[in-house]
């Protein structure tokens, strides 16, 4: 019942939106509407669930109301990232005035679509490192945006699970081959912090949503005692499955946000990822009024929330280092 109330919610929140972003364009619209063009990963606006809902909070937040004073143009990959290379094109070709990339593939795609059109990143962990932007404080070109990772936080997640439970010895680390660049960073800094732990570190490939069973499958024949998931939008669209199949196999889960850990993960850190796409309006305005992308720092966020699952710990029977606990930012009971 709650969550048929919560689905309902959501649909009456976005329905009008996406009626607009289905039929593409709406009468007696001012000519001069800027139009703002978003790259989204999943399926579609309810895929998108409570990030799409904060990113629109932003948008009110910042004065702009759809079909008022802005025109958004939609676009979803489905989780297939060669289609963030049409949706950008599309979106170059309604001459959008602002893109907004939600992920690391998606920024890519924009980058090549456009030398023009400004791009707003969202949840892109290292945009020096791949090649989006000259430097943090001075991004050059037409893109900036907000970030969603601090230097070395993978390997703190690491630390965080092995000092939590000092007796894990193998550790799957969940990752998606497509999301090259951020693979292959959160692996080497995964493996390193593990290397230093004596925490053995698997990589463990999920690619598309059929994947994740089959991953926890290969787990249990691996001996795997425990799970790290990472910054994947795939993962965290699959979330609810991914942690029921972590209790079900018995294993303690460090994730990356809140969300993840309402969804059933024993332990979570990192940024407020809500709050980063309530911000990216921020960005929208600033380069809707004249300011250079250029010119705009990228956004890092400073701080970090430690996140406890009271109730997984509960029904996996472990007891969570009172040091930990003592560190946690919040409690979920």
């Amino acid at each position: 019942m709650a969550a048929s109330l919560g689905r309902r919610r959501f649909l009456a929140i976005t329905g009008a939106a996406a009626w607009g972003w289905a039929a593409g364009t709406h009468a007696q619209q001012p000519a001069n509407m800027p139009k703002v063009g978003v790259l989204w990963h999943a399926g579609n606006a309810e895929e998108e669930g409570v990030y799409l809902l904060a990113f629109l909070a932003g948008m009110h937040r910042m004065g702009y109301v759809e079909d008022q004073n802005i025109r958004l143009i939609n676009t979803f990959a489905a989780e297939q990232y060669e289609r963030f290379e049409s949706n950008a094109a599309q979106l170059v070709a309604e001459r959008a005035d602002v893109l907004v990339a939600v992920t690391l593939p998606a920024a890519l795609a924009a980058q090549r679509a456009t030398k023009t059109i400004p791009i707003a990143f969202v949840v892109v962990g290292n945009p020096v490192e791949a090649g989006l932007v000259n430097s943090l404080s001075r991004p050059g070109g037409n893109i900036t945006g907000l970030s969603h990772l601090g230097l070395g936080i993978s390997a703190k997640r690491i630390e965080l699970i092995k000092n939590a439970f000092p007796n894990l010895k193998h550790t799957a680390l969940l990752v998606n081959p497509k999301n090259v660049r951020f693979t292959e960073t959160v692996i080497h800094e995964s493996q390193s912090a593990g290397l230093a732990s004596n925490l053995k570190i698997t990589p463990i490939e999920i690619a598309r949503p059929e994947d994740v069973e089959t991953a926890f499958a290969r787990m249990a024949k691996e001996g795997i005692d425990s799970v790290v998931a990472t910054n994947d939008p795939l993962q965290q669209n699959e979330r609810h499955r991914i942690f029921a199949l972590a209790l079900n196999y018995r294993l303690p889960t460090m994730a990356v946000n809140e969300q993840m850990a309402e969804a059933g993960a024993l332990m979570s850190y990192g940024a407020d990822n809500l709050e980063i796409f309530r911000r990216t309006f921020v960005f929208v305005d600033k380069i809707l009024r004249g300011a250079r992308p250029s010119d705009l720092p990228v956004d890092q966020p400073t701080k970090f929330d430690l996140v406890i699952n009271l109730k997984t710990a509960e029904a996996l029977r472990l007891e969570v280092s009172p040091l930990i606990i003592a560190r946690a930012t919040k409690l979920l009971e």
